[in-house]
């Protein structure tokens, strides 16, 4: 519905250039104006006539398209007085390809999908860089030396998460089905969880992204109708129908056993639709365990692949 809406906005604003740019060559060569009426009332004639079997269709096009002939000549000089040509003088058209409709053959134009790109990131509630991409993914940012308390480097252990991460963007047989992220503050969750959105967007597929608090704010309002009920309705249905839904930052909402009740309502029936989630958070599973119920905890140390991040923040270090 959004793209169809779209469309017409295109249709509409090269209506509106179009009869501009016609308005602006009648005004200075009025003649031009005459002889486009004349050409529909030349073609209404010769359809009038062979309509009421006065003249063969075939005699009506070859006698219509002489006189149209001489009067598109005609034009043609006239318009060359305003640096125009005829072609400058048709229909305006945003794509040539599908004529601003979307499909040309009955297949969807490439234009369609561009426009269902933009319109899946616009409904995603993130807002995607450029450079949040997998091939953006610096692993130059995180350290090459060993932690001594895992036993590894930051550098080996973000070149692990990224292969993962782009595991499950590919959507391999074998990926995880969701995804935990979880470690300190600016260490590449939100980015890392960007790039896999960016990939899905591109295959056009839907993503809805929303940070803990704000999501359980909205199906707070939605509960008890409260506050914005149409967005906090339009919230419902992204969590329900996307096919990539991200949580970021949970942990950091003011919980609730309402919370609790829809967190795991989410978690369980997007698991049973068997629709992707991913979840970042500051909370090792661990700490997970203390602060959520049970069949929380469990449905995502179960169903979720657990991906750790370490290191030093990394946004520090981009600018120092």
């Amino acid at each position: 519905m959004d793209i169809s809406l779209e469309y017409e906005k295109i249709r509409e604003h090269n209506r509106q250039k179009h009869k501009e740019l016609t308005d602006k060559v009648y005004l200075q060569i009025p003649r031009i104006k005459e002889i486009d009426i004349i050409c529909a009332d030349v073609c209404k004639e010769y359809l009038s006539l062979v309509a009421g079997g006065k003249m063969p269709a075939d005699v009506a096009v070859s006698k219509m398209q002489k006189e149209i002939d001489v009067l598109t000549k005609e034009k043609q000089t006239l318009l060359k007085k305003m640096g125009l040509t005829i072609k400058d003088f048709d229909t305006i058209y945003t794509c040539e390809k599908c004529k601003d409709k979307g499909y040309v053959n009955g297949k969807w134009c490439d234009c369609y999908y561009r426009l269902q790109s933009k319109q899946l990131l616009n409904n995603s509630n993130i807002n995607i860089k450029a450079s949040n991409t997998f091939d953006k993914f610096d692993l130059s940012l995180y350290s090459d030396k060993e932690d001594k308390k895992f036993g590894f480097s930051p550098r080996d252990n973000a070149n692990s998460v990224k292969e993962i991460a782009m595991y499950f963007a590919q959507e391999k047989e074998d990926a995880p089905d969701n995804l935990y992220l979880y470690g300190a503050t600016g260490l590449g969750k939100t980015f890392t969880a960007d790039c896999i959105a960016h990939c899905y967007i591109e295959k056009q597929k839907s993503v809805f992204y929303m940070s803990a608090p704000k999501l359980f704010s909205a199906l707070e309002d939605y509960k008890f109708a409260k506050g914005d009920i149409e967005q906090a309705g339009k919230t419902v249905s992204s969590v329900e129908n996307c096919e990539l839904l991200i949580i970021d930052d949970l942990g950091t909402e003011f919980h609730t056993p309402f919370v609790d009740s829809c967190l795991f309502e989410i978690i369980n029936s997007r698991m049973i639709a068997q629709k992707k989630t991913i979840i970042s958070s500051n909370l090792s599973p661990k700490e997970l365990s203390k602060v959520y119920s049970d069949r929380i905890a469990s449905r995502i140390l179960g169903g979720f692949e657990q991906l750790l991040f370490i290191g030093e923040d990394i946004r520090v270090k981009k600018y120092r």
